[in-house]
């Protein structure tokens, strides 16, 4: 069964992403535009893997992963983050062939 994070409760979804992820080269979120002192504050996606037991690697630390170094994650898990610096660091790329990230975006509060 998916487990899936409670986010405070004045969060609300402000955008969805499909993310292509390549072995070329490491991507980062396209952030929704906000109004006023709104932030994107959490981030919930799925991996999803054109190939069957490939996966992606990411980091947040500001570095690019690469194609053998970051966090691993594999088609089908799901990654919640809820903190503004790891969604603005974010990047990553797929190990072998393609993937699909599928982005919601949460704000709410200042």
């Amino acid at each position: 069964m998916l487990g899936v994070k409670n986010f405070p409760t004045f969060y609300s979804c402000v955008g969805f992403q499909n993310l292509s992820v390549t072995s070329g080269a490491a991507v980062a979120f396209t952030l929704p535009t906000l109004t006023g002192t709104m932030k994107v504050r959490a981030v919930q996606l799925t991996v999803e893997t054109a190939t069957p037991g490939d996966s992606i690697r990411i980091r947040m630390d500001g570095s690019a992963p690469t194609t053998s170094v970051g966090l691993r994650f594999f088609d089908g898990d799901v990654l919640e983050i809820d903190n503004v610096d790891n969604i603005s660091n974010f990047q990553a790329i797929c190990a072998a062939s393609n993937a699909q990230l599928m982005v919601h975006y949460y704000a709410g509060g200042n």
